[in-house]
């Protein structure tokens, strides 16, 4: 095998985190109908509320860290421990975060309560905990993803993902039947105690940091990722305003529906993650050595095969619904269509940005998700009073495409980038955007859905059957 990464080795860790991801995201898939049914919808707004909040902070406190990552490995490829000693270092300046937060936030309670309406500052604080959680662990998933590790993330994942769902249940049947709400939100908070506490043991045994590297580390870090804490702030902003709009416009019921929607879109949501653990790593070995021919047919590949799995999705959405809630839950099949299209605008926009990041242009990606971010709040405002939640759903999706087309325009005309095949990218993107409003009109007409599907199925197999043959020419080329 060559110096550069086999296809073999990059095959197996994209199947691993893919199907490591199904597993995860299915555990919540069957778990989902029945929180919905313990919990009231309001109950189920009161929690989501919670986990937008918790997820921007998460932002600030990890500081977009794992965007370095890829770089820090070229950049420590010839030093003798050097990437997990910048690790390490990372994992304290996470730390330091979340220490300055909690005095912040502590001091300052009142008026956070007053502005988010968060009910206590109990909760406050749990926000705290959750956020350095939740920013450790996406740090140790691309740390491991460097060298493909997925076995590594499957491990914690799932030990979070069941531990979460099996703490739930536990307070909701013992101490805390009624609060159910702040049972949940329990469940989320302590396996990330967990999680946090074996991260952090971990990674000093291996590397114990020291004020010298963390000085030299911090600098590089903080100069790379300052440009990304907008865009992190924006990306979080671009999902999560549109639950909190309807929130403020709709109610904690309507948000609750809303929330549900959100359950369906996490199924592409999880595939596109798996997707994104090998596409950073793969695209920055194929970059270094100028390997644009198979960066442009393996990205091809991935782009059409998202597009047919979201469109799959969008066909069965009230199935999926009526699995997920019971029938005061069913409006969410129609917000839930178009979601599943903005994850996979979300999937090319990470894919694109991925030519930024290597030349580390990374000013241009905060741009461009604050300019998505504005459009998103402002037609938001617009159209949720008339429109509502399906309204939103539509709006979230519009400024991702418009985002998408921004990175297309920066990447083709101003980096001069020849990794991607344009016009295969923009069929895709154009597919799913018309299937999303077929399948909205149609949605309730089983009939019209099971014609389509089974012309998809023929597709899919022919698309199956071209680059089976072309992904096993990679691979034998590879080896």
């Amino acid at each position: 095998m060559s110096n550069q990464v086999g296809m073999k080795k990059i095959a197996s860790a994209g199947i691993g985190y893919i199907f490591g991801g199904i597993l995860i995201k299915g555990i919540a898939f069957i778990t989902t109908p029945v929180f919905s049914r313990l919990m009231t919808t309001k109950e189920f707004g009161v929690l989501n509320a919670y986990l937008s909040y918790e997820s921007i902070l998460a932002v600030l406190i990890g500081f977009q860290f794992a965007g370095c990552l890829k770089n820090a490995k070229i950049k420590y490829a010839n030093m003798p421990n050097g990437i997990n000693a910048f690790f390490s270092d990372l994992i304290v300046l996470l730390l330091i975060h979340s220490g300055i937060s909690f005095v912040i936030v502590n001091a300052f309670s009142n008026y956070i309560i007053a502005l988010t309406g968060i009910e206590s500052r109990l909760l406050l604080n749990l926000i705290i905990v959750n956020s350095f959680g939740n920013a450790a662990m996406t740090v140790y998933n691309s740390f491991v993803s460097l060298e493909y590790q997925y076995k590594k993330y499957v491990a914690i994942s799932v030990f979070n993902a069941l531990a979460n769902v099996a703490l739930s249940l536990l307070l909701i049947f013992t101490v805390l039947s009624n609060d159910r709400s702040m049972a949940r939100i329990l469940g989320y908070v302590l396996p990330y105690v967990l999680i946090s506490i074996y991260l952090v043991v971990t990674v000093f045994r291996k590397s114990r940091p020291n004020l010298h590297t963390i000085k030299t580390n911090s600098k590089f870090a903080y100069r790379f990722c300052a440009p990304l804490i907008p865009n992190g702030f924006a990306e979080i902003m671009l999902t999560q305003y549109s639950k909190l709009s309807v929130d403020r416009n709709c109610g904690t019921a309507a948000m609750g529906v809303y929330s549900l929607a959100y359950n369906v879109y996490s199924i592409i949501a999880t595939v596109k993650l798996g997707m994104d653990y090998i596409v950073g790593p793969f695209y920055f070995d194929k970059r270094t050595s100028g390997n644009f021919e198979e960066l442009r047919n393996i990205f091809s590949i991935y782009s059409r095969s998202l597009a047919l799995i979201s469109v799959f999705v969008m066909l069965f959405c009230p199935e999926i619904v009526k699995i997920l809630g019971d029938t005061e839950y069913y409006d969410a099949r129609m917000s839930a269509i178009p979601l599943i299209g903005v994850s996979y605008f979300s999937f090319l926009c990470y894919m694109l940005s991925q030519e930024e990041y290597f030349v580390q242009k990374t000013f241009i990606i905060s741009g461009i998700s604050i300019s998505a971010m504005l459009l998103n709040i402002l037609l938001c405002n617009i159209f949720v009073s008339k429109f509502e939640a399906i309204g939103v759903a539509y709006c979230t999706l519009a400024s991702f495409v418009v985002m998408f087309l921004l990175h297309f325009v920066a990447i083709k005309y101003y980096l001069n980038s020849k990794s991607f095949h344009w016009l295969g990218m923009f069929a895709d993107g154009i597919f799913v955007t018309v299937m999303s409003i077929l399948v909205e009109l149609i949605v309730d007409k089983w009939m019209y859905r099971i014609g389509i599907i089974t012309i998809l199925m023929a597709i899919s197999a022919l698309f199956v059957f071209r680059n089976f043959r072309h992904i096993i020419k990679l691979r034998e080329k590879s080896n």
